[in-house]
């Protein structure tokens, strides 16, 4: 079966301009230099199209790094961010300045969108903004994630309601439901946290979803982070991650609790991925052992990646641990489903030191 496009460690020619010297290790340094402060996540996409390097923040990117079709390194941010920052316009003007030369859409486009109930909405976009250059420099790196940071900060502000693009559309004083990112937070306190190489989870990406193979049926397992099990300082255990922290979460027919199990579950059972999937985690581990990220210079050379045992982690925090609490022993509040504990048969559920609950099972 066809491997390279299946693997997220294989960055080509990008490899080169993230290390010592390349056109974008400031970006690398930089994550570095944060990784107790902002708890940056440094993650790779080379089964995507351009391949690419995501820099994430609460697990929404704050930098994507690729080289173009002009085979130049280019690096792209989400202006939609800006959307609850009152002083949006300023930041723009300052990205697109020439001390760093961001390029792009600039004005909001309202789009007509239709959703499954007939119900016509509107969004209010700017996109991404662009950045091309040769090499980027300390200045730039810290310059623009200074600006980028109070985007995001304000975009997870659940205290600000007012969206700024929407505003300047339809001249109106809206007041609009800011969503909530809890689960979103959450995915990357624990990738960040979870990096033991000795005895225990060592989380090495996040965001899993599987690319489209010809001839292979497509999975729907997209769960939140991949990682190791380590004991003794070895690989024990391929691990399959999902964050629930709200009631929906866990109870949503779609994307709820029961549904990710058994997707995850059934992707265990495809050979052809599972074994993409450990070639990949030697891979993404050696890219990280390189750049001395992730607490990866401390995992062992030459380990044995392949024919590991298969575990299924959830991992329950803030409300959904509340719900689970209540509803393990009995029919869920919809009543449309079976206890909880119907379909977590097998399953080891214990409460951790941080309230967190913990359902595993390995296969």
């Amino acid at each position: 079966m066809e491997y390279s496009n299946d693997n997220r460690a294989n960055i080509g020619n990008l490899k080169k301009e993230i290390i010592d010297g390349g056109a974008f290790y400031e970006f690398v340094r930089f994550v570095k230099e944060n990784e107790n402060k902002d708890k940056l996540a440094l993650c790779f996409r080379g089964n995507g199209n351009p391949k690419s390097v995501i820099i994430y923040f609460n697990n929404h990117i704050i930098w994507k790094l690729y080289i173009n079709k002009n085979n130049k390194p280019c690096v792209s941010i989400s202006f939609n961010h800006a959307r609850y920052t009152k002083d949006w316009k300023k930041i723009l003007q300052e990205l697109i300045s020439p001390k760093f030369e961001f390029y792009g859409n600039t004005n909001i486009r309202k789009i007509k969108n239709n959703n499954r109930s007939g119900k016509i909405t509107y969004s209010y976009t700017i996109g991404d903004l662009f950045s091309s250059k040769e090499k980027y420099d300390r200045e730039f790196v810290e310059g623009s994630y200074k600006l980028i940071k109070s985007i995001v900060d304000d975009y997870f502000n659940k205290n600000l309601d007012i969206d700024y693009f929407r505003r300047e559309i339809e001249k109106e004083n809206n007041i609009s439901r800011h969503r909530e990112y809890i689960e979103k937070i959450e995915q990357q306190k624990i990738y960040n946290e979870f990096n033991n190489c000795n005895n225990g989870l060592y989380v090495y990406d996040l965001e899993f979803a599987q690319r489209s193979i010809k001839g292979k049926i497509k999975h729907k397992n997209e769960p939140d982070m991949l990682g190791i099990v380590f004991k003794d300082n070895k690989p024990k255990d391929l691990a399959f991650i999902e964050i629930k922290s709200t009631e929906s979460a866990v109870t949503d027919k779609n994307s709820g609790l029961k549904r990710h199990i058994e997707q995850m579950e059934k992707y265990l059972k495809d050979k052809d991925y599972i074994h993409n999937r450990e070639i990949e985690c030697k891979d993404i581990i050696e890219l990280y052992k390189e750049l001395k990220l992730h607490n990866a210079e401390n995992i062992s050379e030459n380990l044995n990646y392949t024919n590991l045992s298969k575990k299924i982690i959830v991992i329950l925090t803030g409300e959904a641990t509340g719900y689970f609490k209540r509803n393990i022993s009995r029919y869920s509040k919809n009543n449309k489903e079976k206890s909880l504990s119907n379909y977590l048969k097998g399953y080891d559920i214990k409460e951790d030191d941080k309230g967190r609950i913990i359902i595993s099972k390995e296969f």
